[in-house]
């Protein structure tokens, strides 16, 4: 299924987590082409194959027989050509045309079965501190590898940031905020650009990237992992435990500020499950 959703990442893994730029104005020629797109997706979105692929994930999800239901998801876009060239100029407009772009190159080329929802979410914006600790990452020389994970150009190793009891406090806990002005002003510009198209809803995070192993082992190195799960099990299982915990505070904070949205939609559990 497909909602269409102003880009964010809330538990961003890294880093203070990117927020929408905050624009007081959309110029016209931006508000046109997100409309013209808006348009053909509402179009879209009121086919009666989107109600029947709906039911059929329903009953698919209710243990029902029915077909072999085909999702599509981890498309390599930077390869699929000028068809997803974005027009508009400000971030704030080019992160609603990625995704129109994307949902009506999907529904030309690669159907499936995913469902269209004639409707547009307006993410809070969510300030998020990180986890204070980056990667060592190493690649060929000319090469970024691993360094982009949407552009993915080659192979990385990882030097060990964390090497012994003292390091595992690098590992911060997450501080986290949530912009409620700009929250507000962001889905006003939203609803401003949208209205009698499509409607707007706010919405807070329907989840987290998590996957503690995947950010332990380059914390780690990948060799020294898989050696300190036999020489120093006890280490990785504190280490982990730090790591457990910083995810954990960071999901109470969300919890308080009111800033979870239910899961109970077109949302994918975990990678491609």
């Amino acid at each position: 299924m497909i909602v269409l959703r102003l880009f964010s990442n809330p538990g961003s893994k890294d880093a203070e987590q990117s927020v929408p730029e905050i624009i007081m104005a959309i110029s016209e020629k931006d508000k046109v082409i997100l409309r013209r797109l808006a348009e053909e997706l509402a179009e879209i979105a009121a086919l009666p194959i989107q109600k029947q692929k709906a039911e059929m994930w329903r009953r698919l999800n209710g243990l029902e027989p029915v077909k072999v239901m085909v999702w599509i998801n981890e498309i390599p876009w930077h390869e699929m050509g000028p068809e997803l060239e974005l027009k508009t100029n400000n971030k704030f407009c080019r992160s609603y045309e990625m995704q129109l772009r994307r949902i009506l190159y999907q529904w030309r080329h690669m159907r499936g079965d995913m469902v269209i929802k004639p409707k547009i979410l307006s993410p809070l914006v969510v300030h998020d501190t990180g986890l204070g600790i980056d990667a060592d990452m190493i690649s060929a020389e000319g090469d970024s590898g691993y360094r982009d994970p949407v552009v993915v150009t080659g192979a990385s190793d990882f030097e060990s940031v964390i090497k012994n009891q003292e390091d595992i406090e690098k590992i911060q806990m997450p501080q986290v905020e949530v912009d409620w002005e700009v929250t507000e002003r962001n889905y006003e510009l939203s609803v401003d650009i949208f209205k009698d198209i499509l409607p707007v809803k706010k919405q807070g995070a329907p989840g987290f990237w998590f996957a503690p192993w995947d950010e332990l082992v380059t914390w780690l190195g990948v060799e020294e992992a898989l050696t300190y799960m036999i020489e120093r099990p006890e280490f990785v299982h504190q280490a982990m435990k730090r790591l457990m915990d910083a995810h954990l505070y960071r999901l109470k904070q969300y919890e308080k500020l009111n800033a979870l949205a239910s899961n109970n939609g077109p949302y994918r559990i975990g990678s491609g499950g």
